[in-house]
């Protein structure tokens, strides 16, 4: 998800699909279901995002604004929303990258959101539930971290759970999927 008014292809005229920002808005609603960590946005290898502006900033004008000037009220009349909520740019958005099987991902300085997954996963015992609404590059990226690092003791506390079932058919065709 990115900031809608950025023009492309889609039906809507923009790079964005408008089920994203609907869907963010629900989750930010039923906020107080969960302990959010954090919120990757323009998490993509789409060609188009790469050049857009930074999508943390946005979603923190967006998302953060109208969040903050709901919460006395949601925590009134329902209570245990979050003071707040913190939003990511995605690390592979100006990339563009695909995770590359044959390769180890030893390194993450050059990946500050899954640096952020990882320093969420090490600060609790408890699992942590990932939802994962796109490219799944960087909870692969992730995965092949802690194998490759020799921690896959740090995979039974992470829980990913994806958004769509074919995903790689979504963003590929079906003769190829995940290329």
């Amino acid at each position: 998800m990115s900031d809608k008014t950025l023009p492309g292809k889609n039906k809507e005229g923009t790079i964005n699909d408008p089920d994203d920002i609907s869907t963010l808005a629900a989750y930010l609603l039923m906020a107080n279901h969960f302990n959010t960590k954090g919120i990757v946005v323009a998490s993509t290898h789409r060609m188009e995002h790469r050049s857009t502006p930074n999508q943390a900033e946005w979603a923190k004008r967006i998302w953060e604004t109208a969040y903050a000037a709901d919460l006395p009220h949601l925590n009134r009349n329902i209570g245990g929303y979050p003071d707040s909520i913190p939003f990511l740019q995605s690390a592979i958005k100006e990339s563009g990258e695909k995770y590359d099987p044959t390769r180890k991902y030893i390194d993450l300085s050059g990946y500050p959101s899954i640096k952020a997954l990882m320093d969420a996963v090490l600060s609790q015992e408890e699992p942590l539930y990932i939802l994962c609404w796109g490219s799944l590059t960087e909870p692969a990226i992730f995965v092949n971290h802690c194998l490759n690092t020799r921690r896959p003791d740090l995979l039974k506390r992470v829980r990913f759970i994806g958004h769509w079932t074919n995903s790689g058919l979504h963003q590929e065709p079906p003769k190829n999927p995940g290329r």
